[in-house]
């Protein structure tokens, strides 16, 4: 019992004691071990300068004490590069390929140092070599996690570079291209792909939207067109097309593709909204009306259950516009007057439901 509450009195000094000793016998695994220590602070710290620099003079006196080591070569590699000294961290990479040539960590770090100093082939052998392809998949992600869009570019980028079949990747690089208005290095992206491939749904859903994005219609259209020919349950293809098809006034075909895309996913009010427009386009005032209620209920109902895509207030106030338009041509007008109020009130901004409002009042 004496013993048990004097250990755990001592504990903090018998803790303090080990390391010193530690020390003693092991010079350069505790220099080592504190200079990572002082690396994770400083990166942890936004590439903290101060603990950089405690991390570099720690490191290279434990590498003082045995040249041939190479983890604080490697950590004196690491510090470097967060330091932003790109030159002094691919020499520091090169000594460490020099003392462990198969160590992965030092490979990796090499590839990094070679990459910072403008050298992305060379490391993209070397990343390949040490396996560590995986890894640019992964920081490209986290970067998109981050939405840092410009660092998940450069990820992806490289590492489509090692894996240009990966139509995932394929598709998340666009994205991230599309996010930052680079529309047409999207569609370069994507075509490239397209070329070397048979063909995959997701990839042309995905050139749909940038066509979409570039004010191509016709291309938009025949790219959703495509997917649904490799995946007739394709939902976001056949609903994006029967947009275009509303869009260019062939209703037919616009009729079709909601109805198709209300059996794929029953739960979803763009095209009962779709229905609703053209039903409205034949003045078909009942289905119309019916159709565009049901959309609005929908809408509220997969907001509140709080799932993706959310509808966005700017898109429902379109709807109660619409029903507002549709409840004034059957002489509904005051349940068109509480529908352009419930417009207004989701976007100020809406100008066809500020006029509709004045009118009805």
């Amino acid at each position: 019992m004496v013993w048990r509450t004097f250990i755990r009195s001592s504990y903090t000094w018998l803790v303090l004691a080990c390391l010193i000793l530690s020390g003693l016998v092991l010079p350069p695994t505790f220099l080592k071990n504190i200079g990572f220590v002082y690396l994770v602070k400083g990166i942890n710290h936004d590439n903290d300068a101060r603990e950089l620099s405690k991390t570099q003079a720690i490191l290279e006196s434990a590498q003082g004490w045995n040249a041939e080591a190479p983890g604080p070569v490697y950590g004196l590699t690491l510090a470097s590069h967060h330091a932003g000294l790109e030159e002094q961290s691919l020499l520091w990479a090169e000594e460490g390929i020099r003392i462990a040539p198969n160590d992965p960590l030092m490979q990796l770090a090499l590839a990094d140092a070679l990459d910072a100093n403008g050298r992305s082939d060379e490391a993209l052998a070397v990343w390949q070599e040490s396996g560590a392809t995986p890894l640019l998949k992964q920081r490209a992600e986290s970067a998109e996690n981050l939405q840092n869009w410009p660092m998940a570019e450069k990820w992806y980028a490289l590492y489509l570079q090692l894996e240009p079949e990966d139509a995932n990747s394929t598709i998340q690089l666009s994205m991230t291209y599309r996010r930052q208005n680079k529309l047409l290095q999207a569609e370069d992206v994507l075509l490239k792909y397209l070329t070397g491939t048979t063909g995959d749904n997701s990839v042309y859903h995905e050139l749909g939207l940038v066509y979409i994005a570039q004010n191509k219609t016709a291309e938009a259209a025949s790219a959703f067109f495509k997917a649904i020919e490799l995946d007739s349950s394709d939902y976001w293809s056949t609903l994006y097309l029967s947009n275009i098809e509303l869009v260019m006034n062939n209703l037919e075909q616009a009729r079709k593709l909601s109805n198709r895309a209300i059996q794929l996913n029953p739960d979803y009010p763009a095209p009962y909204f779709n229905s609703g427009k053209i039903a409205s386009s034949r003045q078909d005032w009942q289905n119309a009306s019916d159709s565009i209620a049901r959309a609005i209920k929908l809408a509220l109902d997969w907001n509140k259950l709080g799932k993706t895509p959310a509808i966005s207030p700017t898109e429902l106030a379109k709807y109660y516009v619409e029903l507002a338009n549709v409840k004034i041509e059957t002489g509904s007008l005051m349940q068109a007057r509480e529908a352009a109020t419930q417009a207004v009130a989701l976007d100020p901004a809406n100008q066809k439901a500020r006029e509709l409002l004045d009118r009805l009042k």
